[in-house]
């Protein structure tokens, strides 16, 4: 049996597929399981040519994927053991197998669903909690997917960064950015879990596409301003809202985005709006999402 994960990134797409999928291989190389990763970036895996070559009866498959057409899943779960479907947005009328949704938000599927709080990703290095004091604003995680696709860091920068000149300011982008370092911005490209990590738990808020990122921030107790960058993120954002129904996501197209953004960062400062903000979110996400997934998926 090998476990094989089709799924894409890259610029344009972003990189929550990749993040996601590689919680899930991590965790199925640990149990001692051969799996191989194959992304749409590196590899056009989304031809027939290329899915009668790689896949084999005995393959267990995941598709994580915004941008595969229906007749490469069906071709993918007619040729494998067993085919598992990561979804968002319920985007099509998937085939045979199982579909999971990792999202606040639950969906109903007519395929069997594993959907909800429990199933929801988060990396192996951010599952555990650390207890930190809210106080004054002294760091700022700012990530708007590795591409930044809707140019906000320059937005960012020009209304917020300039006018906190005492806060220290951590930009994580992809090496796609051409963004340097200056004053009290410190650009943090192409980094690792264990970077990420670090940099949470010393940052007091985060300025944050509302990804899969917002899990990681809720998971870890830091609180955040999220930004809608694309459509598929639509879920998420309700998803927030099911437990903070007052909180404001900024769509990246509003005409007044650069003064919402300026509001939101002020509002936020504020210590007591921290601790409510924390409050709203406290054991939504329990960390062992990736663990229920991995023993449905090597369940056959």
């Amino acid at each position: 049996m090998k476990v094989k994960i089709f799924t894409e990134g890259g610029r344009g797409v972003g990189y929550g597929h990749i993040s996601r999928c590689r919680a899930i291989e991590d965790e199925i190389k640990e149990r001692g399981i051969d799996v191989k990763s194959i992304i749409y970036d590196d590899i056009n895996w989304m031809e027939e040519e290329f899915i009668k070559r790689e896949v084999k009866k005995e393959d267990i498959c995941i598709i994580d994927s915004y941008i595969a057409k229906i007749e490469i899943y069906e071709l993918i779960q007619k040729m494998s053991k067993k085919t598992i479907y990561i979804d968002d947005t319920n985007r099509l009328q998937y085939p045979e197998g199982t579909i999971i949704n990792p999202s606040i938000l639950r969906i109903e599927y007519k395929n069997k669903g594993l959907v909800g709080n429990e199933y929801i990703i988060v990396r192996k290095g951010f599952i555990e909690s650390k207890e930190k004091e809210v106080g004054e604003v002294k760091e700022v995680l700012v990530t708007v997917g590795g591409s930044d696709i809707r140019n906000i860091l320059p937005i960012i920068k020009e209304n917020i960064c300039k006018k906190y000149k005492e806060i220290q300011f951590n930009f994580v982008t992809g090496v796609s950015i051409q963004m340097k370092s200056e004053e009290n911005i410190k650009v943090n490209e192409n980094i690792n879990s264990k970077q990420m990590r670090s940099i949470m738990d010393r940052c007091d808020i985060a300025i944050v596409g509302a990804g899969q990122t917002l899990y990681e921030l809720i998971k870890v107790g830091l609180p955040f301003i999220p930004i809608k960058i694309i459509d598929n993120q639509e879920n998420n954002v309700r998803g927030l809202k099911k437990y903070k129904k007052d909180i404001l996501v900024i769509e990246y197209n509003d005409e007044e985005f650069e003064k919402k953004i300026e509001i939101q960062f002020k509002k936020m400062m504020d210590v007591e709006e921290r601790k409510k903000f924390l409050k709203s979110f406290a054991n939504v996400i329990d960390g062992h999402g990736v663990k229920r997934i991995v023993d449905e998926i090597l369940e056959v």
